[in-house]
């Protein structure tokens, strides 16, 4: 199972529609696993195998700009900024094809902060190619 996050990323989109306000994107992806534990391996091997599926949520500051994005399917695109080895900045862009998001989840918290989620699915096209792409 891999997973990861952004924060923070600028230009989300999803098939055509454009949102802003994003203050992050996670993601958990998974396979199911074949272990062979009959022959005789002092360790375990593990492979995956099937359609890789991703689940995750997309955060946002305004519940209008999630209420937009809410209830699309399409390929979802953002660009964030992170940091090499070397400590030099750039940008990259996360590509998840396949999605299908659901309608947005708001909440309020004490300090007054409040935000908006909308979570989703997507499914690997091919059955062996994951759905996420960070280039």
């Amino acid at each position: 199972m891999a997973s990861g996050s952004v924060r923070n990323p600028t230009s989300v989109q999803i098939a055509t529609t454009a949102v802003t306000g994003v203050l992050s994107i996670s993601w958990n992806e998974s396979r199911a696993p074949i272990t062979g534990a009959a022959d005789a391996e002092t360790y375990n091997t593990i492979a995956e195998y099937g359609t890789a599926s991703v689940s995750g949520s997309v955060t946002f500051r305004d519940p209008e700009q999630a209420a937009s994005f809410a209830n699309k399917c399409g390929s979802l695109s953002a660009t964030f900024a992170y940091m090499d080895g070397s400590c030099t900045p750039g940008t990259k862009t996360l590509t998840i094809t396949g999605v299908s998001t659901d309608g947005s989840g708001n909440s309020a918290n004490r300090d007054s902060i409040s935000n908006s989620t909308v979570n989703f699915i997507a499914v690997s096209s091919t059955g062996t190619a994951s759905p996420i792409s960070i280039a």
